[in-house]
């Protein structure tokens, strides 16, 4: 099993490292991508930026919550 707080030490300058200029982070408002994100944001600060797409897709609530993340 992983422990999480050694992956984000890992991470964060692995991201770094692999980010020279800005980044793009497509968030569907998933467990996945938006640990992506949250992770690439605090790699590279503001910037990053994570897009969100409202396909009409969501349940009910899910765009609201997903924009308070971001």
């Amino acid at each position: 099993m992983t422990d999480p707080v050694r992956f984000i030490e890992e991470a964060l300058p692995r991201l770094r490292s692999e980010i020279p200029g800005r980044a793009i982070v497509a968030a569907s408002g998933g467990i996945d991508s938006t640990a992506a994100a949250i992770l690439t944001q605090r790699a590279v600060g503001d910037r990053a930026r994570a897009i969100f797409v409202d396909t009409g897709l969501l349940r009910e609530g899910e765009v609201a919550r997903v924009r308070a993340l971001f």
